[in-house]
């Protein structure tokens, strides 16, 4: 992200789980509302987002998401989808400052989207090339939980002391 020098700035899951239509979608969303800094997919705007799903893994993508925003005070409705874009600002901005390599590295950098106070719009996006999940559940959702916690106290404390 912080190579890039488009004036949109994308990434997406390297399967193109989401297909490549969600492109152009997100180009039509910074054109059609310009004071967009971020768009964001979310898989829980349309009934079909997590359509193919098995169960248990639409349990724990839904379980993982309700813990950080209950925990990270987290405010979109779907935190690990893999499609996510930036003007070019926010994401020199935003990529320069994180420091978690794993799962969490997407939250952290939206949690740094709103300590900084970028704009972002969610579009509905639906799972169109299904894999097999490679998150063990009981290793990962401690490595989860642990990612986030450390990343909320250091975003926190990092805004309110670049505030002073």
């Amino acid at each position: 992200m912080l190579e890039a020098d488009g004036d949109i700035i994308m990434f997406t899951d390297a399967d193109l789980a989401y297909g490549t239509e969600v492109i152009g979608r997100v180009y039509d969303i910074f054109e059609s509302v310009p004071e967009t800094q971020i768009v964001t997919g979310s898989r829980n705007l349309s009934r079909d987002g997590y359509e193919g799903y098995t169960f248990l893994r639409k349990l724990m993508s839904k379980a993982y998401i309700k813990v950080l925003c209950f925990v990270g005070g987290f405010k979109l409705t779907d935190s690990q989808c893999g499609c996510k874009a930036f003007c070019r600002a926010a994401a020199k901005d935003i990529f320069s400052r994180l420091e978690v390599d794993g799962f969490a590295f997407d939250f952290e950098a939206i949690l740094w989207a709103g300590e900084l106070g970028y704009k972002i719009s969610e579009m509905p996006v639906k799972v169109i090339n299904h894999r097999e999940s490679k998150i063990s559940v009981l290793k990962d959702t401690f490595r989860m939980l642990s990612d986030l916690r450390r990343i909320k106290k250091r975003v926190r404390a990092k805004a309110r002391s670049n505030a002073k």
